[in-house]
């Protein structure tokens, strides 16, 4: 303060708001220039300062008494620019004292190793912006921001979904990498549900198929990595192709008019960049993002990438999605963009799998805000290694998260398993008969509670 005073910092009402050793002071000779203005609320802030360290931080603790505060200061653990949890000495709200967690302890897995169980089992992934809900059988949905990327149905019947068929060209055998939407009955099958990703294992004849899901820590998309291992003695021509149906709107506006929903979508593929776009017409002066979707290659570059954006001539008629003539009938996607009154996006390529050979191709699914964003995207995730980097972020951020939070395996999975009742009614979970008999009041009877009612309610006793 003695050298403030000196350089003339000090003024009639105490020191002056800096000292700006940038700029020179032309007019008084000196190489630095005093900003001589004053202004209360900073001599406010150095009272409050004084007062804090005085009173052994007297302030902070009020500031911290808050609740709109302890709702929100977990924020204040984290960095900028990171992928990760940064735990710092001092936690506000969590406790962070050691307590000898394992690995195994922390990433519990769930098994299901059955095709079409009782009661769904899914499993929920989210980077906090773009969620995604699978289910064992591969039905589930994707959503950023409310944004619903393709059509979904809370029913396990009705196969919606993002799918991916495989066709053995030589045998006219059809699968897909998870039981749905063909329905092909596996020679094995296991589904395995972590914090982090979703895996599928099944097996079909000489093929077997190893499916992963993620959502990356880093982007607004989920990567479907696909290992396909030829365990016969000859060569097998193998068609894999990718489908589901473009949405791009909130989940309730495409329920209740889905026709009219569909009349405003469009696509583009990006033939330099093997990249296929799609996006609803804006209605105001914000531009609505784009949905993306390209395949990636774990091995050698594919020759050609087929695309569709049309239903019809993907499904063809009276077809459905467990049968669609694209795939059953060997025929070339039309290659067409642009719209279509019945939007779909699907990607088709052609691979070789040698005598007991292994290969990988990756399926990714997410949302741009513009086309040099994707082109970016897709340029990076061209590199086979940098897809695996995402799935190890992926473990590492879960398991960190987990870690902070200090929640067990039994109790992550216990959240999980709640996952599926909220998306798909069961009876299992419905309460007594003569409860819901008895039940004469509607929805604006939960308002008094604080409660809307918009949304799916479970009742725990």
């Amino acid at each position: 303060m003695k050298r403030l005073k000196d350089l003339g910092a000090y003024g009639e009402y105490g020191f002056y708001e800096a000292v700006d050793f940038n700029a020179p002071d032309s007019v008084n000779m000196k190489d630095y220039c005093i900003v001589r203005s004053f202004m209360a609320h900073h001599q406010g802030m150095n009272l409050v300062a004084i007062n804090n360290f005085l009173n052994g931080g007297a302030m902070r603790r009020r500031f911290h008494a808050e609740p709109i505060v302890k709702a929100t200061e977990v924020i204040l653990e984290e960095k900028r620019e990171t992928y990760f949890i940064s735990i710092t000495k001092k936690g506000y709200t969590v406790n962070l004292k050691k307590l000898g967690y394992q690995d195994e302890d922390v990433m519990g897995r769930r098994y299901i190793k059955k095709v079409s169980p009782i009661i769904p089992a899914a499993n929920y992934l989210s980077n906090n912006k773009y969620s995604l809900m699978i289910t064992s059988d591969g039905d589930g949905f994707s959503n950023y921001m409310g944004t619903m990327l393709y059509r979904w149905r809370a029913d396990t019947y009705a196969n919606t979904g993002n799918f991916i068929y495989i066709k053995d060209m030589k045998e006219g055998k059809l699968w897909s990498s998870t039981y749905h939407p063909t329905k092909a009955e596996p020679d094995q099958y296991q589904a395995i549900f972590s914090p982090h990703e979703a895996e599928f294992r099944r097996r079909d004849g000489d093929i077997s198929t190893y499916t992963q899901v993620c959502v990356s820590p880093s982007h607004n998309l989920e990567i479907r990595k696909v290992t396909l291992t030829n365990h016969s003695k000859i060569e097998k021509q193998l068609e894999i192709t990718s489908y589901f149906e473009v949405v791009g709107d909130r989940y309730i506006a495409e329920l209740s008019h889905p026709a009219f929903n569909k009349l405003f979508v469009e696509s583009e593929f990006l033939a330099d960049d093997g990249i296929f776009l799609s996006r609803r017409r804006s209605t105001g002066s914000e531009e609505n993002p784009y949905i993306m979707h390209m395949v990636r290659s774990g091995g050698k570059p594919f020759e050609r990438t087929e695309y569709e954006n049309d239903r019809l001539k993907f499904i063809g008629r009276n077809n459905t999605v467990e049968n669609p003539d694209a795939v059953v009938e060997n025929m070339s996607l039309s290659n067409h963009a642009g719209f279509s009154n019945d939007p779909i996006m699907s990607l088709k390529v052609e691979i070789t799998l040698g005598a007991e050979e292994t290969t990988s191709l990756s399926f990714i699914t997410g949302i741009s805000e513009s086309k040099e964003e994707a082109i970016k995207i897709g340029s990076e995730l061209s590199i086979a290694y940098r897809i695996d980097d995402l799935f190890e972020k992926a473990r590492l951020q879960s398991e960190m998260e987990l870690k902070y939070l200090g929640i067990t395996k039994q109790q992550v999975n216990a959240f999980q398993d709640l996952i599926s009742p909220i998306f798909y009614s069961s009876s299992y979970y419905r309460g007594p008969v003569e409860n819901i008999r008895r039940n004469w009041k509607n929805q604006s009877f939960l308002w008094r509670f604080g409660v809307s009612g918009d949304n799916p309610v479970i009742m725990l006793r």
